[in-house]
């Protein structure tokens, strides 16, 4: 049985990777009320949380931060700002997943507090059709119960490789 419909995600950003997640979590079995996404952009974050029946909500909402996982779809330049805006709300045991390139996991650390599990994947157009190799960098603060979590949520997209931070950006080709 998968673990994924017991934790509640919230999706940041509604781009192609953020509506990609909704959509597999989604196919995964996690139900709409354990999903909620939001975007800089609210046109965009309503459109997704339409076409996948879950909740849009604004970066501060209180459903956003009672979140298990963050998965942060946003762009490069905006991750940081983003993972700093939430820090406040951030409780041991959350986890934060940043998708975006050239943001190492060592910076998105710094920015949380102690007890925060951090990770940085970097997802591959095949992943968009659930056939992706996705490398993978785990931080200093993941458990092995958060490293099985998230090998479940990068099922979704396809297999998963871990590597070092040094060398993720290499994996993109």
């Amino acid at each position: 049985m998968s673990i994924l419909p017991e934790k509640r995600y919230a999706v940041i950003g509604a781009g192609n990777i953020g509506r990609i997640l909704l959509e597999r979590l989604r196919n995964a079995g996690v139900p709409s009320a354990h999903l909620v996404v939001c975007d800089s952009d609210t046109e965009r974050a309503s459109a997704a949380a339409e076409r996948y029946g879950v909740r849009a909500a604004a970066l501060h909402d209180e459903v956003v931060c009672q979140a298990d996982v963050w998965l942060v779809a946003t762009s490069p330049a905006s991750v940081a700002d983003v993972v700093k805006a939430l820090a406040g709300a951030m409780q041991p045991g959350q986890i934060v997943v940043s998708f975006a390139a050239a943001v190492p996991v060592s910076r998105l650390e710094a920015l949380v507090p102690d007890g925060v599990s951090v990770l940085r994947v970097m997802p591959n157009a095949p992943s968009l059709v659930g056939q992706g190799m996705n490398p993978v960098v785990y931080g200093t603060s993941v458990t092995p119960d958060v490293r099985a979590l998230v090998e479940a949520v990068l099922a979704i997209l396809g297999d998963s490789i871990e590597v070092s931070d040094d060398l993720v950006n290499w994996c993109v080709g």
